[in-house]
């Protein structure tokens, strides 16, 4: 496929790092560190607000067992692979 679309075998490592694949992470690392170089920091006193979960949000983990158990498993997806292995 690749010859039919004239891709090269030539990895991007190669390209751009001289084949060194942890150079390359490096470089894509500080590309994207670049981005966010300019926002705030996140404090901790801001994040506390994010792990209020309403209560009306949980499901507990008896009812997910309980509506995994009447999956019909013969519609869509195989269903049958979340029923049989809802316990595992």
């Amino acid at each position: 496929m690749k010859q039919f679309t004239g891709q090269s075998n030539i990895s991007l490592a190669n390209i751009v790092a001289g084949g060194d694949p942890s150079l390359l992470a490096d470089m894509i690392n500080k590309s994207l560190k670049h981005i966010s170089d300019d926002l705030q920091p996140v404090f901790e006193d801001d994040t506390a607000l994010s792990h209020q979960v309403p209560d009306e949000t949980i499901i507990s983990p008896e009812t997910v067992l309980a509506k995994m158990n009447r999956i019909n498993v013969h519609k869509g997806i195989p269903n049958w692979v979340l029923r049989d292995f809802v316990t595992s």
